[in-house]
């Protein structure tokens, strides 16, 4: 099951990542209704490479009605990652 679950239980890295990737359960936002598409773009160098896409080649797309999170809660659920980031 990879570095996520241990022992039965969630690995912290699963709801968190990096909030500026928009990777980890608390920082994706499809779940608040916004699709994104073309974020990275891949090198073809025999490895693996992706590299961030300038903002003005990123399309944003909000699809409410596969929203699962109310605003106020994915506010709050930022505002909690501030503090989180300023305490530790």
């Amino acid at each position: 099951m990879g570095d996520r679950l241990l022992a039965g239980n969630w690995n912290s890295s699963a709801y968190n990542r990096h909030a500026s990737r928009g990777t980890g359960i608390l920082n994706n936002k499809f779940y608040k209704g916004l699709s994104v598409w073309n974020k990275r773009t891949s090198r073809e160098t025999g490895n693996r490479i992706f590299c961030k896409n300038p903002e003005n080649q990123i399309v944003h797309k909000i699809v409410r009605e596969l929203r699962i999170i109310p605003d106020d809660l994915w506010q709050a659920i930022k505002k909690r990652q501030d503090t989180a980031k300023l305490t530790f």
